[in-house]
């Protein structure tokens, strides 16, 4: 979807809260992306403009019908886990990220709070 501001630049975006252009803009056209939460990979998605523009990355959900159907038209790993209690050096594989979407709604502070920062 497009929306503009101020009618002077069109923001193509997928986010909610432009939060795809907020990266693109901080980091650049291209970078690597661990989106947490990944939900649909295109309706709402944080992630998905950016992989169009050519970044990649890693994208979690625990919800295994949502995983199996971003594998369907995503680029980006895809892999279902329960961030609360997942094990991240498997997940991460010691991979480096640019940019981190964290979106798991009711189980943030679990989330977090188990996440290898």
């Amino acid at each position: 979807m497009c929306i503009s501001d101020n009618c002077d630049h069109l923001y193509l975006t997928t986010s909610s809260d432009l939060q795809d252009e907020f990266a693109r803009r901080l980091i650049g056209d291209s970078g690597t992306f661990l989106d947490i939460g990944c939900g649909h990979g295109r309706h709402g998605s944080n992630t998905f403009i950016l992989e169009r523009l050519g970044w990649t990355g890693l994208m979690v959900d625990k919800d295994n019908d949502l995983v199996n159907l971003n594998r369907t038209f995503r680029r980006a790993e895809c892999v279902a886990a329960d961030v609360t209690r997942c094990n991240w050096d498997i997940i991460l594989n010691r991979r480096e990220y640019d940019y981190l979407s964290f979106d798991v709604d009711d189980a943030t502070t679990q989330a977090v709070t188990h996440f290898p920062w």
